[in-house]
């Protein structure tokens, strides 16, 4: 990373000097917020990228910008935008940040992807010329492959959904859960196989002995676009990724494919409304007693992901309030949390409390940079508590819910500043082999299907043939980008009340 190193106080007279970085970067100006996500690169490659003043003083600004952009014959050396802040080339600021407005997702310019996080952050992170070939290569092929197997699965579900269910909501839920993985499997091959992301399990060995063999609360904190897939990956890992349960907000049900077959799969969606979410709630909860197999049952207590724009609101109650100020995560919306521990503490007998964090100097994964095939490294932290061990009261329950995540934010805070995430030891996740005959099969299938399909269209028209290919791509190509969009930080919504104590499943 490049960043500007400024004298200390006592020689204010010494000049400052643009230097490497192993550490990440946040620069704050008055109008956004710029996140360096970078490996190391030499002198020549930063020359290429961001050289950021935001912390010099206004008086000094111009004068400074151009000494060390001269100094190091930055390309961008005879531009300054009004912020102090040179850009690639000579990419003014204002020019680019409308840029990022209109992508649907990220540009690049320059070598370097760009993503707007939100109204007042963006992400720059490089891009490598060796992996936008695989992206562009894999996002297609991959889009068609999950949009056909997706609608087979589907389909099933819904046969056995009418056909079983009805008479069987137990047989239909073991076969759903064998179904359903065949689906979800390939999001799985895409995290091991694909980007090859690695994830570092900190727990003891009397938790990793359990862990599949009975009910579980999850409990996590909510920092990355696809913390839900870690999850999947340790259930999957637990054996029971067909039977993983959430409460989710009820848009995702309208997701296509991933949401239709968590709704067939017993997914509980809520209003974000209490009055109504209550009722689900607890009907949801009766519904899982005599669950056949293990299940897992995910609630983001925070209620929506981690945004720099989030943790100041969070700030701003914690101060009203009188409330530890977070600093690394939002504060818990309890209700939720004590509706789902006063009806489940009778058959469900633990709480695996999750944190989960990006390695220090990783790049924060995302479904976009998953299928660039760009790997990252996660730390995940999993407690085992004692359902019996939880208060019996709502205020103790909401209170034990309340100390974990200060309890978590001290721990982030830790890792940040010391680089000491936890005292338990570490595991690694091998990567399994099923996910890639899953994904195996599917496509030999779905080879062999479409072959078939040549044929028999070999006796139609041409340009129907073309007309039918051309659809699908359209249709797999807005698939994907809804789900990606669906997934990423910037689109997930807070709380309509956010000052106010209320449930919100993320």
């Amino acid at each position: 990373y490049a960043k500007v190193a400024h004298p200390p106080v006592d020689q204010s007279d010494s000049s400052s000097v643009l230097e490497l970085s192993l550490d990440m970067v946040t620069l704050m100006t008055l109008e956004y917020v710029l996140r360096l996500c970078c490996s190391s690169y030499s002198q020549n490659q930063l020359k290429r990228l961001l050289f950021p003043l935001g912390c010099v003083k206004k008086v000094l600004e111009e004068e400074e910008v151009r000494k060390l952009a001269t100094q190091f014959d930055l390309p961008n050396k005879d531009t300054k935008d009004s912020q102090g802040i040179c850009l690639l080339g000579k990419e003014r600021w204002k020019r680019l940040y409308w840029k990022l407005k209109l992508a649907i997702s990220s540009v690049t310019i320059g070598g370097f992807g760009f993503t707007l996080l939100d109204n007042a952050e963006a992400c720059v992170y490089p891009v490598d010329p060796d992996m936008a070939i695989p992206a562009a290569l894999v996002f297609i092929p991959v889009g068609v492959l999950f949009l056909l197997s997706g609608l087979i699965v589907n389909l099933i579900q819904l046969v056995f959904f009418i056909l079983v269910r009805p008479f069987s909501r137990n047989l239909y839920r073991k076969i759903n859960k064998n179904v359903v993985e065949l689906l979800w499997l390939q999001l799985i091959w895409l995290i091991d196989w694909w980007a090859c992301i690695k994830v570092n399990l900190y727990a003891d060995a009397e938790t990793l002995e359990l862990l599949g063999k009975e009910h579980a609360l999850v409990l996590s904190n909510h920092r990355s676009d696809i913390d839900w897939l870690i999850g999947w990956v340790m259930a999957q890992r637990a054996g029971c990724l067909g039977s993983s349960l959430a409460i989710m907000k009820k848009e995702a049900k309208y997701l296509p494919i991933i949401g239709w077959s968590m709704w067939f799969s017993d997914y509980i969606f809520l209003e974000r409304s209490w009055d109504k979410d209550e009722k689900t709630l607890k009907a949801g909860f009766k519904r899982f007693e005599d669950f056949p197999t293990t299940f897992w049952l995910a609630l983001f207590v925070e209620g929506t992901r981690f945004t720099h724009e989030k943790l100041v609101a969070a700030q701003e109650y914690a101060s009203i309030r009188s409330l530890p100020s977070p600093r690394n995560v939002l504060i818990p919306r309890t209700k939720g949390f004590v509706s789902a521990v006063s009806h489940i503490r009778s058959f469900v007998p633990a709480i695996y409390d999750c944190t989960l964090t990006v390695r220090n100097n990783q790049p924060t994964p995302t479904l976009l940079r998953m299928f660039s095939g760009q790997s990252s490294e996660l730390n995940l932290q999993l407690r085992r508590h004692k359902m019996s061990d939880l208060p019996e009261t709502d205020d103790g329950i909401a209170q034990w819910c309340q100390d974990l995540f200060i309890t978590k934010d001290a721990q982030l805070e830790k890792y940040f500043t010391k680089d000491v995430f936890s005292d338990l030891d570490v595991h690694q996740i091998n990567r399994p082999i099923k996910p890639l005959i899953v994904v195996i099969v599917w496509v030999c299938l779905l080879m062999y299907g479409g072959f078939k399909l040549l044929q028999w269209l070999s006796m139609v028209a041409s340009w129907e043939i073309i007309c039918l290919f051309v659809i699908i791509l359209v249709i797999a190509t807005i698939t994907m980008q809804v789900l990606i969009q669906s997934s990423e930080s910037h689109r997930s919504t807070p709380a309509k009340k956010p000052l106010q104590e209320q449930l919100i499943s993320a």
